[in-house]
């Protein structure tokens, strides 16, 4: 398979990167004469003309961002007698197209041919001739001769070359950026750059992938102290280097988060060296883990699974289809499910033997201080580790740590926190005091510990927090490539007038209407900028995958963080004026199928009891009206607005689970005596949001709507 991909790729560039002159012809004869029309739009890849910058920044209205129309072309259906031509831009018309068969299309100017596959036809249709579907139909015909049983051109509508058809356009794109960066033709861009560019599109570089076929759980029910063993088939034209994956719990989408305190969702991380045996192109992938005795009973799914190559490629697939995992694209595939039944049922905490630091102060960048933290279980093992601690300037910030050296004599568990001199550059100096230590078992037990007499001084010379040495100058948003899920490239240029060797960008994309900006979330994003010599300028890029859900919308940027190591300057462009300064590309989406602008709405709410021990539960139903894209977070905020000390008097909870019909439920135990208030609690706001961003807020007000005015509860102990 890896050389007929070599033979696909290369007749591509071939036709793609041709000139843009002269005309074409085909030829045939139709046997059939039931027939339909077929109206459509050719568009090609841009030419390395005079005119090359213009066009790619050009607004005209018909002017296509991924090529430019193609005028004058000749258009013909293989295996007919069908003929005509395009006009200036790229429009054409056939008439008395064949019904009931397959059909292919072809747009002929000069060396330039592209190709359009089609499915039977049973009505007038309309389509578009691009590189893409290009790629699409040179693929299909490449693999027909390897498994004809199976390749049906009815893939080419499925999204089937996506993956291909996307390094493609990642090297359009870069080819793009420098024309325009550079200006017109390939022979201005510099050579350094050029060499880059081309060694991307090298076809005998694999840039796809790895392709998950089939993933199978042995046994797929299984009881604490038995080992499972997990075989995932890939496809892939390089061979697999690793793969990793996370179960969850499906009951914990009911237990709630509470800010720092709260209990870390069930999960089995499976992940190591797998042993691959490969066939072909074919790759069997297999993870194996005992399942600790004590590990909570339920039915877990697939949370994440990665696989990635020997090239660096690398793909994510999630089992739930609304998994959002630190802001990455998870690709959705229906994937077995896994029951853990305990051998033994623990319900005991582990218990902290000690916590002591090694020092007493942190005078320099280079000094650090060990808090190290030794503690046992009496049944389980010991998984997750959270410290928090309160900063000199009086802020909040905390370590979290899955590892852990484990002492089989003594049965004992070593967590070593280290506090760097560097990381409180910026934290103000003082006194630091170690507040809260929350340490987890397997079991899903939390001991939550807050230590006396663990503080240490903090006179680490103070950095500057803002600076005026970075300045961005530009700013491009660019479709990556097409799919169900839009997949957006950013790109970014600054200047730089300090010392630092090392710029960090990160920020967030928004939707602009009618210049109105606002947040789009899961647009966040994050890269590291590099020093062109040849232009003086720091450049950087990254991906940022949004869900189909987001289509129809201007996406542009919201706000913006340069930070040298130093400082840090900021671009709020949600503030008039702040990226006045700024040359910046928006991108507008098409609007999907599933597109949706409604915001979902509350239709009921209630909560019991109404007085509450700390320890019990504290039970909510709502019901919310979904919309079309379906909702997505609930996120409510109680607080006790009579409360004060040390105690919080704050708690936000937002993982319900849902009952069907709209029906979504929440069943919250009011943790750890020691650090919830008694008194009256409010319930302050409740948001939700949709899988299209959509949102709304209830206040208390309008939540006394559902309650007949009553929206609080008391706490006592």
């Amino acid at each position: 398979m890896k050389n007929k991909l070599f033979l696909i790729i290369i007749p591509i560039f071939t036709v793609f990167l041709s000139g843009c002159g002269g005309g074409g012809g085909g030829g045939g004869k139709s046997p059939l004469s039931r027939t339909v029309t077929v109206k459509g739009r050719v568009v090609a890849p841009y030419c390395s003309d005079s005119q090359f910058a213009s066009r790619l920044i050009e607004s005209a209205d018909g002017l296509d961002l991924d090529g430019i129309p193609l005028a004058t072309a000749t258009i013909t259906i293989e295996g007919t007698n069908l003929s005509t031509a395009t006009d200036s831009m790229g429009n054409f018309t056939l008439t008395k197209v064949p019904m009931n068969r397959d059909l292919v299309l072809t747009a002929v100017k000069g060396g330039l041919v592209l190709y359009k596959g089609l499915p039977p036809l049973s009505a007038d249709h309309t389509v578009n001739i691009n590189y893409e579907t290009t790629t699409a139909y040179l693929y299909y015909k490449n693999i027909t001769d390897k498994m004809p049983q199976d390749a049906t051109i009815e893939w080419l509508e499925d999204g089937m070359t996506e993956r291909l058809f996307g390094t493609l356009r990642n090297a359009a794109n870069e080819f793009r950026r420098l024309a325009q960066q550079y200006g017109a033709g390939e022979s201005n861009i510099p050579p350094h750059l050029h060499t880059d560019f081309t060694s991307r599109i090298d076809p005998s570089v694999d840039a796809l992938p790895p392709y998950l076929e089939n993933l199978t759980f042995t046994p797929n029910t299984i009881t604490g102290g038995q080992t499972l063993s997990v075989t995932a088939t890939v496809f892939d034209i390089s061979n697999i280097k690793s793969m990793s994956l996370t179960l969850q719990n499906k009951d914990d989408t009911a237990e709630y988060w509470e800010w720092t305190v709260g209990n870390q969702p069930r999960t089995v991380s499976i992940s190591g060296t797998p042993q691959i045996s490969t066939q072909g192109n074919t790759h069997v992938v297999v993870l194996t883990k005992t399942i600790p005795e004590t590990f909570p009973s339920g039915t877990y799914f697939v949370n994440s699974l990665s696989i990635s190559d020997e090239q660096g490629n690398y793909a994510r697939y999630t089992g739930s289809e609304t998994t959002e995992l630190s802001g990455s694209w998870y690709e959705f595939r229906d994937l077995s499910n896994l029951t853990i039944t305990a051998a033994e049922t623990d319900t005991t905490p582990p218990e902290l033997i000690s916590a002591t630091l090694n020092g007493n102060s942190l005078a320099t960048e280079d000094d650090s201080i060990t808090l190290t933290i030794v503690a046992r279980d009496s049944q389980g093992e010991l998984t997750n580790l959270s410290v928090s601690f309160d900063t000199p300037a009086g802020g909040s910030s905390g370590y979290y740590y899955s590892s852990v050296n484990y002492d089989s004599g003594t049965g004992n568990y070593t967590y070593d926190v280290i506090f760097e001199g560097h990381g409180f550059n910026k934290s103000g100096t003082g006194t630091c005091y170690i507040k809260d230590i929350y340490i987890q078992d397997t079991a899903g037990n939390v001991l939550h510990d807050e230590p006396q007499g663990l503080d240490f001084e903090v006179t680490v010379p103070q950095v500057t927090q803002t600076t005026s040495d970075i300045t961005l100058e530009s700013f491009f948003v660019s479709k990556k490539y097409s799919a169900s899920t839009p997949v957006i490239e950013v790109y970014l240029t600054a200047s730089y007038s300090g010392t630092s060797d090392t710029i960090y960008a990160g920020g967030a994309l928004g939707t602009n209407s009618s210049g109105n900006l606002t947040y789009l979330k899961g647009g966040s994003w994050s890269t590291n900028l590099m020093y062109d010599s040849i232009t003086g300028k720091w450049e950087g890029s990254t991906t940022v995958y949004l869900n189909d859900f987001q289509s129809g919308k201007n996406i542009t940027l919201y706000q913006l963080q340069l930070n040298d190591m130093k400082g840090s300057r900021y671009y709020r462009c949600y503030y008039a004026g702040e990226c006045n300064s700024v040359f910046i590309q928006e991108l507008s989406l098409p609007a999907h199928t599933k597109a949706d602008s409604t915001s979902p709405a509350l239709t009921s709410f209630s909560f019991s009891p109404s007085i509450i021990l700390r320890g019990e539960n504290l039970d909510i139903t709502l019901t919310a009206a979904e919309g079309g894209a379906g909702l997505k977070d609930i996120y409510l905020f109680l607080n006790c607005s009579g409360c004060s000390g040390k105690n919080y008097y704050s708690i936000y909870i937002d993982r319900f689970t849902y009952a069907g019909g709209g029906v979504w439920q929440a069943s919250f135990s009011m943790p750890f005596p020691s650090r919830i208030a008694t008194g009256t609690w409010q319930f302050y706001l409740v948001k939700l949001t949709d899988f299209a961003d959509n949102s709304y807020t209830y206040d208390q007000s309008e939540l006394g709507e559902f309650t007949s005015g009553i929206t609080s509860f008391t706490v006592i102990d």
